[in-house]
């Protein structure tokens, strides 16, 4: 395990990284929309409001927020199923969901089987004065099926009160997956519906400030720093989190004693040629795939002519003959 003068930013005397991208309940940072959205989603899960919705764009915080919510609600008779792998089917879904309330499906069960067994398992726990909740991580990309799957759990009702309440927390796309046909139904559900927003100037300064002072450094982002930091992320606080991050190494390479506009300057072109690379080598991954799929339907044969399988590539051959042969018999 590395000591506290064996970590990279020991020379700054910094305890830890207080720009890791890993998601921590420690030391967060709260602004007026985050203890907004806190305070009610907790009231909609503890009134058993059944659905809620917590949106935002990548990067925002949405996850740390989410684990903001379990600590908040860890005095509360309230028991959690957290999925977090959401290209299930629905019967995955329905397994992995009471896996994590501790129930052992058995691996012959139907969706059917485990619908029954998580609907005991409420009507016990309801009874007993708790509250279970389904939170669903990246729920824009579950299927229409496994959507409306969770809808039908939602409808489990005892006297007049939900018996589980599921937390969905996406993307925007969510929104508009809801104004799908086939999902109004499950938007007409949704009590409590809440997007986090970046980062207001004010609060990535007061963010980042917080953040050096909780590590224990003198450190200061100087106006002209915030102002390039504004520019590069633009109130994103996972992309904020890596420009800093790299902010504290240019500041230990330049020997600087603030996170000047120098320093930031440096740590966003560190961030872009990364982000570069990453971006080109997708792209060369997608050429490659449309020369593949070219290729492919160039020379493998795909339609049928007078009896025989013809490629694209043979099939445009053939109408040039024919347009070449036609034009020579005109007299």
């Amino acid at each position: 395990m590395l000591s506290s003068h064996d970590h990279p930013f020991a020379r700054l005397h910094i305890t830890g990284n207080p720009f890791s991208m890993a998601t921590s309940q420690e030391h967060f940072f709260h602004t007026p929309a985050t203890r907004t959205i806190l305070e009610e989603l907790a009231h909609g899960i503890l009134t058993r409001k059944g659905f809620l919705a917590l949106m935002g764009e990548v990067g925002v915080g949405k996850t740390s927020l989410a684990l903001q919510l379990f600590s908040r609600l860890e005095s509360e008779p309230v028991d959690f199923a957290w999925v977090f792998n959401t290209m299930f089917t629905k019967e995955d879904l329905f397994r992995a969901i009471a896996e994590d309330f501790g129930l052992r499906p058995d691996p012959g069960w139907t969706l059917l089987d485990h619908q029954r067994a998580l609907q005991d398992f409420f009507l016990s726990r309801y009874q007993e004065g708790r509250i279970c909740v389904i939170a669903v991580d990246e729920a824009h990309n579950l299927s229409f099926d496994s959507l409306e799957a969770l809808r039908l759990l939602g409808n489990f009702e005892f006297g007049g009160h939900k018996l589980v309440q599921v937390l969905l927390i996406a993307q925007p796309e969510l929104a508009e997956r809801l104004g799908a046909p086939e999902l109004r139904q499950l938007k007409s559900r949704i009590a409590i519906s809440r997007t986090l927003p970046e980062l207001s100037f004010k609060e990535l300064v007061d963010y980042t400030h917080f953040k050096l002072a909780t590590a224990g450094s003198q450190l200061r982002l100087t106006p002209w720093g915030a102002r390039r930091l504004w520019r590069g992320c633009q109130g994103n606080l996972r992309l904020a989190n890596l420009i800093l991050e790299r902010a504290l190494y240019a500041c230990m390479a330049l020997n600087a004693p603030t996170v000047n506009a120098r320093v930031v300057g440096a740590a966003l072109k560190e961030v872009q040629r990364e982000r570069g690379a990453a971006t080109r080598l997708s792209w060369t991954w997608a050429v490659a795939t449309i020369l593949l799929l070219a290729i492919a339907m160039a020379f493998i044969p795909l339609w049928e002519v007078d009896g025989k399988r013809m490629s694209a590539a043979a099939v445009f051959w053939e109408v040039l003959q024919l347009k070449s042969a036609s034009s020579g018999a005109q007299p």
